[in-house]
């Protein structure tokens, strides 16, 4: 039994680190190019007209609050799936404990799509302002 709790959670430790340690950056293909003389261009004249607005934009106030709760909605979920795992797996035969850890995972799962659908929302809201 201990080396079975071991083994799960080393493969969950596994996994964060998977996934949190290979995060990505944007790049700005266009660098300093409305520093560099070309101010009239399209791509300057967007970027000064997302940057006077803030509320949207990349780094505007809603962009970082839905990043926020979007990262604190995912590291829930991820505890609820080790959770409702755990559940399942301790259940030892007992159908209403396998059945509760069952819940836990599809709830967690729910919510896992919820917060996603509500980003796509948010997102394209915030583009059309």
């Amino acid at each position: 039994m201990m080396r079975r709790l071991f083994i799960y959670f080393a493969s969950i430790f596994s996994v964060v680190l998977l996934v949190l340690g290979g995060t990505a950056q944007a790049v700005n293909p266009y660098g300093n190019l409305c520093q560099n003389g070309a101010q009239d261009s399209a791509v300057c004249t967007q970027q000064a007209q997302q940057s006077s607005n803030p509320f949207s934009g990349q780094d505007s106030l809603v962009d970082k609050i839905v990043n926020i709760l979007s990262i604190a909605a995912g590291i829930i979920a991820v505890v609820m799936v080790m959770v409702g795992g755990l559940q399942m797996i301790t259940s030892t035969g007992d159908a209403e404990k396998f059945a509760r850890g069952r819940k836990t995972l599809i709830f967690a799962g729910i919510g896992l799509l919820i917060v996603l659908m509500s980003r796509l929302i948010i997102g394209f809201v915030l583009g059309k302002i």
